[in-house]
């Protein structure tokens, strides 16, 4: 296949992953990674990368996604702009966070915030707080927190600059989680 219908590939990989169709999400990422591997686009590949280890989520197999996310930030996603190896701490983190790992996803949270926090990459920090709330979530059903300890770190007041979707979303996994106690 032509560079150009790798690329389509990879956004086909993205769409088919929010349109809830993990199977076909990793086809096209598994795809466009193969692809990509002489292209020498490494900001392509990073992409392809992610949406193979988020459909490796999607799909229940987290050992794959550690497997994606290591690559990210220590192996080919390293050749990529810094922001995509933040996006494989984030993988990280919510494959540590299902296998119950929740001190290691900590660890990778920190690691992609600082980078998201420099940039001050507001939609990025809504997605770390997302997966930090997920981890006071394993955390609370283990016991090892109550309800009153959480909170996201980001302001989710009306006319923070998140943008609604994120607020909302934020706002969601916090009143999910307050109702697990």
């Amino acid at each position: 296949a032509g560079y150009r219908a790798i690329c389509v590939t990879v956004d086909r990989a993205y769409y088919s992953r929010l349109m809830l169709q993990p199977e076909a999400a990793r086809r096209d990422a598994e795809l466009a990674i193969v692809g990509l591997a002489d292209a020498l686009d490494p900001e392509r590949l990073a992409g392809a990368l992610l949406e193979s280890g988020a459909a490796a989520i999607y799909r229940g197999d987290f050992e794959f996604a550690l497997r994606r996310a290591f690559e990210l930030q220590y192996r080919r996603g390293r050749y990529a702009i810094p922001r995509w190896q933040s996006w494989g701490a984030w993988l990280e983190a919510v494959a540590r966070c299902h296998l119950g790992l929740v001190d290691e996803a900590d660890a990778a949270l920190l690691r992609a915030r600082n980078r998201f926090e420099d940039e001050g990459y507001v939609g990025a920090l809504a997605d770390l707080d997302t997966v930090t709330l997920l981890v006071q979530r394993v955390r609370l059903a283990n016991g090892l927190i109550g309800v009153d300890e959480l909170r996201p770190h980001l302001n989710l007041e009306e006319g923070s600059p998140l943008k609604r979707g994120d607020r909302l979303l934020v706002q969601g996994e916090v009143e999910l989680a307050r109702g697990t106690d």
